[in-house]
């Protein structure tokens, strides 16, 4: 073949060029890394609050620093709901190596704290002690310091009442009435009785107590529960 043309020397070079990054990139199989700065995951605790970027690195052992070439995809974090989303970070090295790792946001209702199984509480009603008994707390999706109270007043599990947390008061307010599992109505809750508290700075001690009065066929009934963790 005569290499001494033009012609036939662009095309050898292009060949040589072609085959060079060929054997370059089935030489470097390693993949490049990504190194996430800051918590993973990353809590919001307040529904519809906002995401800060921690902050990331990457790095190839041929490369090497490849930052700059990072590629950074940000969900679409709702204002209305607490859940978990992901940003994703992904990285191509220039040998074709991909790299892709991820950072969890966990956005909590801000009473977060008060979300748990409450297997420690007692209840009297009027002048009777009812037995240790055990309730559920879960906290709402869609409304800060919003939360139900499952198993309210012994009554069963598909008795849930629904209740808020007043930063301000330190109280836990029910509106009432509300329908009972028993079908008695929830007539009243005392506010100024009604509190949480955070024993020991563990969020394993949480309790509060609530006093009411429910009705059912004209006949009224007051109540104090316990509820604790």
């Amino acid at each position: 073949m005569n290499i001494k043309s033009p012609f036939t020397q662009i095309l050898f070079l292009l060949f040589v060029l072609v085959t060079w990054q060929s054997c370059k990139s089935d030489d470097d199989t390693d993949l490049p890394y990504i190194l996430l700065d800051g918590a993973n995951p990353y809590n919001i605790d307040s529904i519809g609050g906002t995401f800060v970027e921690q902050g990331y690195s990457s790095v190839d052992d041929v490369d090497g620093d490849l930052t700059a070439n990072v590629i950074v995809t940000y969900p679409t974090i709702l204002s209305d709901s607490a859940r978990t989303y992901a940003v994703v970070y992904s990285v191509t090295d220039h040998a074709g190596n991909t790299f892709t790792t991820r950072r969890y946001i966990v956005v909590r209702n801000t009473g977060f704290f008060l979300d748990g199984f409450y297997s420690n509480c007692t209840q009297f009603r009027d002048t009777i002690n009812d037995s240790l008994f055990a309730a559920a707390v879960v906290t709402s999706p869609v409304s800060n310091y919003g939360f139900s109270i499952n198993n309210f007043g012994n009554l069963g599990y598909g008795s849930s009442i629904l209740a808020s947390y007043d930063p301000q008061s330190n109280k836990i307010l029910i509106n009432t009435p509300q329908l009972l599992a028993d079908s008695s109505i929830l007539d009243y809750v005392n506010p100024d009785s009604t509190y949480y508290t955070l024993l020991s700075g563990s969020l394993d001690s949480a309790e509060f107590q609530v006093f009411y009065s429910h009705s059912k066929n004209g006949n009224t009934e007051n109540c104090k529960t316990y509820y604790r963790k």
